[in-house]
């Protein structure tokens, strides 16, 4: 009697507790990774609810003004289309890019970056929030006195500074987005730089390098070239059967969970030494792709993020 009822009271031995523990650390280790998931899945969609908010402002402004806004990095298409805007104004490109807190040695990349949050924004205020242009026709980038509204609610809370300046990039959970707007060098070359004087005939994918975000760069459907060989005139991109996403519009980029776009690294050419800006990437073939771009979230795709769209 004794020895059963010894039998039947004992505890735990070690390896029993020890099988226990481990069965619990492994449910709480699919519980945890199950809400970080849906977490995770959930921040996409909110994130391309926001970029879509972005689209629409861009589809407003267009209705506005008659066309989307230019890449500050582009300034015959900035001095066009001020000139356009602000008809009773007198406006030079250097008045816009210290308007956008652009010094005058910034680069290419931090003027496309400050695109967004200057021609929906206007001007900052101390407060971090975005107020608008001048009310003053003839003096829209002037400080102080009534403001026009802004097409978009731009703040401290989605918005992240540009390095080096005092310019600031639109952001979605404290990741910039880039708008990249297709050029006018034809459907084919939509997301290409026009030649610089004195480069021939040759065109160079727009790109945004982001520090340490990575680099953006626009994507294309289509494209049955041969990277690695390539000429860069506009011939080259006719016979490459090239098709660009948004080819008439723009592209906007958010770098997804990861917050890189892509490793400056993988997006750069090291090979040809004429070639030495950095690659458009293709969806369809996978040219140009890196692992970095698969959680990557755009305004062009039905699916929250890139790889989504490569695996329909």
């Amino acid at each position: 009697m004794n020895a059963r009822t010894s039998r039947n009271t004992r505890g735990f031995t070690l390896v029993e507790l020890l099988i226990v523990i481990t069965i619990i650390g492994v449910l709480a280790a699919l519980a945890a990774g199950g809400a970080m998931y849906v977490q995770g899945k959930a921040r996409e969609a909110m994130t391309k609810t926001q970029v879509g908010q972005m689209e629409m402002a861009l589809e407003q402004y267009k209705n506005e003004y008659g066309e989307y806004p230019p890449l500050l990095s582009d300034q015959k298409a900035v001095e066009r289309h001020a000139a356009s805007r602000w008809k009773r104004a007198s406006v030079t490109y250097a008045d816009i890019l210290a308007a956008a807190g652009l010094p005058a040695e910034s680069t290419a990349h931090q003027r496309i970056a400050a695109t967004l949050t200057f021609w929906l924004g206007g001007h900052r205020d101390t407060t971090g929030t975005y107020t608008g242009f001048s009310a003053d026709v003839a003096n829209p980038l002037k400080i102080g006195g009534q403001r026009a509204a802004s097409l978009f609610d731009f703040n401290e809370k989605n918005t992240l500074p540009i390095g080096g300046t005092t310019a600031f990039c639109y952001a979605v959970f404290d990741k910039p987005v880039v708008y990249f707007r297709s050029t006018s060098l034809g459907d084919a070359m939509a997301y290409m730089q026009k030649p610089a004087e004195g480069d021939g005939d040759k065109v160079y994918p727009l790109a945004c390098d982001m520090g340490e975000f990575g680099v953006a760069v626009p994507y294309a459907k289509t494209f049955t070239g041969n990277l690695s060989g390539f000429g860069w005139t506009p011939a080259d991109f006719a016979a490459a059967d090239l098709s660009w996403y948004g080819a008439k519009k723009f592209q906007l980029i958010h770098p997804g969970r990861n917050a890189l776009f892509a490793d400056p690294e993988l997006r750069y050419d090291n090979g040809d030494a004429g070639c030495k800006e950095t690659w458009f990437a293709c969806v369809g073939t996978g040219d140009g792709i890196t692992y970095e771009d698969n959680d990557n979230i755009t305004n062009f795709t039905d699916t929250a993020t890139l790889e989504g769209a490569m695996n329909q």
